[in-house]
């Protein structure tokens, strides 16, 4: 498997990261990670990075160097961190329980597996086109989704950060999947919270990508929605992989992996970055 990797995370005008990502692969199997720590709660950084975490941890166990059953594996893994969440909050005695939001996705022998909870989101784009795209688990989705507002409106309509799906938290998440999408060749994937793309219309984020690599998309992206969002601007986390066939690889570029070429251990890893609380 070959592709091109770029990964970033800010804090915006906060004044602290509560977005978490990670980034994973074996020879066979890429996992992409984004967390967002829900903003209000008592250490909602802490709930992502124990999402991500979770999932990093089972996947070097798992994945030698593939995982036998890739949408199962992402079931077992969301319900084992959820419930590790609410572990460390009950042995902290904590006011309440942390929570999170979380997009996962699993590329393996030419599809694609995915889950999320809450509102950070996974794109598939090609050529030009946004092939998908999650279903945010927010109060103002459901409003798109009766025609009630547009998606233009949706960006500023107070309470639009409201979800009812999170990891941690008393309830049981609510989680949607994508079991096994085949994947054609050159998409290009975009996991983000909702501080990237929030700013940001769908149709300006399927244009941005078209024939261009993501190393030199997503900070340009970044920058867009940062200074749209301004003094209102949330933590912004992106990762962006496109999947390149064996005649568009450049050995040695920076950016471009090629998953064969793993350490002796196995895996190769981008660490979740964040700034202390």
């Amino acid at each position: 498997m070959k592709f091109a990797l770029a990964a970033e995370s800010r804090v915006g005008a906060r004044s602290y990261n509560e977005d978490r990502m990670g980034v994973i692969w074996s020879e066979h199997a890429l996992l992409l990670l984004v967390a967002d720590g829900m903003g209000g709660c008592e250490y909602g950084e802490v709930a992502a990075q124990i999402a991500v975490d979770v999932f990093m941890e089972n996947f070097r166990r798992s994945a030698h160097p593939r995982l036998l059953r890739p949408m199962a594996f992402l079931q077992r893994v969301v319900q084992e961190a959820h419930e590790a969440i609410r572990a460390q909050a009950q042995q902290n005695r904590l006011h309440e329980v942390p929570s999170t939001t979380l997009v996962a996705a699993l590329v393996q022998d030419g599809k694609l597996y995915s889950l999320h909870a809450g509102d950070s989101r996974l794109y598939l784009l090609q050529d030009n086109q946004l092939r998908l795209r999650t279903h945010d688990h927010s109060q103002v989705q459901r409003l798109v989704d009766r025609g009630q507002i547009s998606e233009k409106e949706a960006q500023s309509y107070p309470g639009r950060n409201h979800i009812y799906s999170c990891l941690g938290g008393v309830l049981n998440p609510e989680l949607d999947l994508m079991d096994g999408v085949v994947l054609q060749g050159n998409e290009t994937l975009l996991l983000c919270s909702d501080g990237l793309w929030g700013p940001m219309l769908n149709e300006e984020i399927t244009r941005i990508f078209h024939g261009r690599e993501p190393q030199l998309v997503l900070p340009a992206l970044m920058n867009v929605a940062e200074r749209r969002a301004g003094e209102s601007c949330d933590n912004l986390t992106g990762i962006a992989v496109t999947l390149l066939a064996e005649q568009d690889f450049i050995a040695g570029r920076a950016g471009y992996i090629d998953s064969s070429r793993v350490s002796l251990a196995g895996f190769e890893q981008i660490p979740a970055p964040h700034l202390e609380r």
